[in-house]
């Protein structure tokens, strides 16, 4: 694989942060979210209303709170991988 310059990886972490406004990720992390639901079959849900619960249906967070923390988390583990070929 190729070498990626730091600042490559710098700008590839800006866009990717949901409060970047150019890019306005946090508008498409919520529109995957969405769509995503509809594809599971939950053609009325949208992320900022439905929720996770356990099994004793005891509310975790919102779809939308859960699809933020794994966007963050996914978004990590990819720049770490990029780290590691500059």
């Amino acid at each position: 694989m190729a070498k990626i310059s730091k600042k490559t990886i710098e700008e590839i972490e800006d866009i990717l942060d949901r409060g970047c406004d150019y890019a306005d990720t946090q508008t498409i992390v919520t529109e995957y979210a969405n769509e995503a639901l509809k594809e599971l079959g939950c053609e009325e849900c949208q992320v900022d209303d439905a929720t996770i619960q356990d099994w004793d249906e005891d509310t975790i967070c919102t779809v939308e709170d859960f699809a933020n923390a794994f966007w963050d988390k996914a978004v990590e583990g990819i720049l770490n991988i990029l780290r590691t070929q500059e």
